[in-house]
């Protein structure tokens, strides 16, 4: 019954669209009658007066500006186009790096790009010119499932996830029993499609990209097994069979955890992944020289200089600050290094602040592990090798873009980002407590209780700016923490009358 109250429902649908193209139709078809035709001729002529007159008109010089303003802008958010944004063309560095490996080697290949960096639609791209099948999906955190499913489903099967689900939820008892027969299903359907002998694609060969593969790092070991032993499996019988539809698989993912190894080994690249750049300097120039160009703003090269630094490089933040530049030119007046600089400062990071990369980072400072072990970050001190979990920590801060490695070492990734994590940890930490009592019941000054409540209690800004100015002026370890102790001593004795008893004591420090 209720399949038939759909059916009908959708008919119902189905007419009233046609009715109404219909209409439309016969909207826009003009029927020649002797009003009709009086109206087209004064219509006729009141357009050929118009045109006669915009003719004698000089032109605007401001019309072809606004008019490729339109076309043309800073890329913010979803895909880059280069007909509508500033782009710099990635097919070079695709072509170099990935061409060679994907076609006659047909590698499972792991590809480390910067998040928002448009590096998966450019691939896609290429991979098509390629005369290749690019299918591209993103690996579901918890979800091995909705992962599979939305492989099948972009390779064009309708695999009826939710009608699956209600079967076997008929058809089973338990939950494990449910999630097991739905997980050999989409697993035979999976190696169906791309595996030996398939004639799904018509012959032609397909790239599958894996976008954010570390999402995979959620599962449960046992899903993750099975997910990488089905692409092993495809891989092996690759190698052995002359016609084969899946010709290599990417993944990407912003940094490199264990995710990618089974007890097995990985059947991609681990140990030599290709990671893909970031902005050169003259790179973001000549993404500048194009809006340059489009608008007639002519924009100082410090100013340039001055976004490449603070971005160093980052495809993403790059285009954003871009487009906080256009609105400042859109606002009027001239825009020189002063004018974008106090901009920079009070505004630009509120605004990015919004963007996807930077809530998924706020996201990560919000765990306190995390936020407690990124002032060592700060104070440019690695995590000691003997602290539990100091490998899956400096992961963390990559997976959130917090942190990249460079020469061995975990720094900031770039400055704009240290200016967020800054301000971040001053919102999380900011905590309106009663002042602690400093004092023994006999009256003397409880050292340790000094240091644990100045740090527990205090704006967390107090340490990371003495620990910045400790590292300036190349303090050692020690010395860093000396100076980020007395910050926070600094902060907490001021808010109290006892600054005067407990000054004295401070200063003979043991």
């Amino acid at each position: 019954m209720k399949e038939k109250i759909t059916a009908k429902i959708f008919l119902e649908e189905e007419l009233n669209t046609h009715v109404t193209k219909r209409k439309t139709e016969q909207l826009n078809v003009l029927v020649p009658t002797k009003d009709s035709e009086v109206g087209d001729e004064k219509l006729d002529t009141a357009k050929s007066k118009e045109n006669q007159k915009k003719d004698s008109e000089p032109e605007d010089d401001e019309a072809p500006k606004k008019k490729q303003k339109l076309i043309r802008k800073f890329h913010a958010n979803g895909d880059i186009s280069p007909a509508y944004n500033f782009y710099v063309d990635p097919t070079p560095w695709n072509e170099q790096h990935l061409k060679e490996n994907i076609i006659t080697r047909g590698l499972f290949m792991t590809l480390v790009a910067p998040s928002q960096s448009g590096k998966a639609r450019a691939l896609k791209k290429s991979l098509t010119e390629w005369g290749f099948i690019p299918i591209m999906v993103q690996a579901v955190k918890c979800g091995y499932e909705l992962t599979m499913d939305q492989m099948l489903n972009e390779a064009g099967c309708e695999t009826n996830y939710e009608q699956s689900m209600k079967q076997i939820l008929e058809e089973t008892h338990t939950m494990q029993e449910k999630r097991e027969h739905l997980k050999q299903a989409l697993r035979v359907q999976f190696k169906k499609v791309f595996g030996r002998r398939s004639l799904h694609f018509c012959g032609k060969k397909v790239v599958l990209i894996i976008d954010e593969i570390d999402g995979i790092g959620t599962w449960s070991d046992d899903d993750r097994m099975i997910f990488l032993d089905d692409l092993r499996t495809l891989k092996n019988e690759r190698a052995s069979e002359a016609v084969f539809v899946l010709q290599s698989v990417i993944v990407i993912t912003n940094y490199m955890g264990k995710y990618l190894n089974t007890i097995m080994g990985s059947s991609f690249n681990v140990n030599d992944k290709v990671t893909a750049p970031y902005f050169s300097l003259e790179e973001t120039k000549h993404l500048f020289e194009q809006y340059k160009a489009d608008t007639n703003n002519q924009v100082q090269d410090e100013i340039i200089e001055h976004i490449h630094e603070q971005c160093r490089g980052a495809q993403g933040i790059t285009q954003m600050l871009g487009k906080q530049l256009d609105d400042l030119y859109q606002g009027g007046g001239v825009v020189d290094f002063n004018t974008w600089k106090q901009h920079y400062e009070s505004k630009s990071l509120d605004e990015i602040s919004r963007s996807a990369n930077y809530q998924k980072m706020a996201e990560g400072l919000s765990e306190k592990e995390i936020s407690e072990s990124i002032i060592k970050v700060f104070a440019g001190v690695e995590l000691a090798e003997g602290q539990a979990d100091k490998v899956r920590i400096e992961n963390e801060f990559e997976r959130h873009n917090i942190c990249i490695v460079e020469k061995g070492k975990l720094m900031f990734a770039n400055p704009m980002v240290e200016r967020f994590v800054e301000k971040s940890l001053c919102v999380h930490h900011r905590e309106e407590k009663p002042i602690p009592n400093l004092f023994h019941k006999d009256g003397k000054v409880n050292f340790e209780t000094i240091l644990c409540r100045a740090v527990k209690y205090m704006n967390r800004i107090s340490i990371i700016k003495g620990t910045k100015l400790a590292v300036r002026n190349n303090a050692n370890v020690k010395e860093v923490y000396v100076t980020a102790f007395n910050a926070a001593c600094a902060k907490l004795l001021e808010d109290t009358r006892l600054i005067h008893k407990l000054h004295p004591k401070i200063e003979m420090e043991d």
